[in-house]
């Protein structure tokens, strides 16, 4: 290596050796908390984090996506039930109805769009609407002089549930009614007093707008936001679960709350989180349970590709063009007449060419008087046909065949006849 080398490499090591001090001496390595999106399990499950609370407070909690769980659940459990849509077959909804007869604990989340759900139809809850949101609530108290609030406080709400005080976020959450007495143990319900609004623009869902603390209405209704009652020896607990999804169970009472509602006061009863798969489209099922029809359509579809895609090669010379013969124009025109019905145009010069035939073959047969008769000489066809093969105009295409028949057979055996010695004709 050169002196002027060496000198270079000798500068760019101490300089790339002070950079290197002077990150040491003024970075500082920071440990820091970043939330990311949901993989995994989470990513499937809603509920995940929920689950895991439930895990570790010792309820042995697991999620599925087999409905045949249903006929091996102990009836001493808790099933959070969701979406119910598969349930609209009436056998499997009443194998379902008759496990919670039997003892089960049933959690259905609902929504204001669960409106008309069979299974609710069933156990006699009605989804009359949804709860007022606080955004709406704010939007209609922005004149006044209380100070603003957060939006994640908007829809916030104290409720009491069994003697105990929770805050919970009530975004979009379904109200409902059902048929309780409310007279035996362990039956509650949340309820709130209000009126739905009388607004077309809010279109099929009404909103339901409570009434504040300090207000009385006569008029006003209650609606349930939370209600847990006896269905045979079980219970069923409906309410709205958005608060419990895995980013926003952390937030106000949430927690709480969704271990009160999995849970029943006779303890720590197992519970299984069923997610009902809805009805596959077709394309999913074919993938499923019939990945070799779509692997044949594929094959095909590139088949027919391959057969129509063009193919860039060396040009082939264009064939020689055929110039019809005599026999194809005369057929060609023949077949054309015979569609147009013309038979006089196409019989006419058969007849005409037999005809001639006869007249030059009278004289070898001068005792035999009419053409007719000489035909029926000659070829051996009754002379009625041979008449009739003469009248003109046919009147059908079955009469046109039969007379040309009669007329091309008679002409080869008057041609015949001419190619014969005129002593063979005696």
């Amino acid at each position: 290596m050169s002196k002027t080398r060496l000198i270079i490499s000798a500068a760019a090591l101490i300089l790339l050796g002070l950079f290197g001090w002077y990150l040491y001496d003024h970075l500082e390595w920071h440990d820091t908390t970043r939330r990311t999106g949901y993989t995994k399990e989470a990513l499937r499950n809603n509920y995940h984090a929920g689950m895991l609370l439930l895990n570790r407070l010792g309820y042995p909690a697991e999620r599925s996506e087999d409905l045949a769980r249903l006929d091996t659940l102990a009836p001493q459990s808790t099933l959070l039930l969701s979406g119910d849509e598969s349930f609209a077959d009436p056998a499997l909804r009443q194998r379902l109805l008759d496990w919670v007869k039997r003892g089960g604990h049933l959690v259905l989340p609902i929504t204001p769009d669960d409106k008309g759900s069979e299974v609710l139809k069933a156990l006699q809850i009605d989804v009359q609407g949804r709860l007022e949101n606080g955004r709406e609530r704010f939007a209609q108290q922005s004149n006044s002089a209380a100070p603003p609030r957060r939006e994640q406080d908007l829809d916030r709400r104290d409720l009491e549930i069994e003697g105990h005080d929770v805050s919970v976020s009530l975004r979009n959450a379904a109200v409902f009614d059902a048929a309780l007495s409310m007279d035996r143990p362990g039956e509650w319900s949340v309820q709130a007093d209000g009126a739905f609004k009388d607004d077309d623009s809010l279109g099929d869902t009404r909103v339901f707008q409570p009434l504040q603390a300090s207000a009385e209405d006569d008029e006003s209704e209650s609606v349930m936001l939370y209600a847990r009652f006896k269905w045979g020896n079980g219970f069923v607990t409906v309410g709205s679960f958005a608060p419990f999804t895995n980013d926003a169970l952390d937030k106000a009472d949430h927690a709480s709350l969704f271990v009160r509602l999995l849970s029943l006061p006779d303890g720590k009863r197992p519970v299984l989180m069923l997610f009902a798969p809805n009805y596959p489209d077709l394309l999913e099922w074919l993938l499923e349970h019939a990945p070799e029809a779509i692997t044949g359509l594929a094959l095909l579809i590139l088949a027919g590709l391959w057969r129509a895609a063009p193919r860039f090669g060396p040009l082939q010379p264009e064939p020689e063009p055929v110039r019809p013969g005599l026999r194809e124009h005369l057929a060609a025109s023949g077949y054309f007449l015979l569609k147009q019905r013309s038979y006089e145009a196409l019989i006419a010069p058969l007849r005409e060419d037999v005809l001639r035939q006869l007249e030059h073959l009278q004289h070898r047969h001068p005792e035999i008087e009419g053409r007719d008769r000489l035909g029926e000489h000659l070829s051996g066809i009754k002379a009625g046909e041979i008449t009739r093969a003469f009248a003109p105009e046919p009147d059908s295409q079955h009469e046109f065949l039969r007379r040309a028949q009669t007329l091309a057979t008679l002409r080869a055996h008057c041609n015949q006849l001419r190619q014969t010695t005129p002593g063979a004709l005696s």
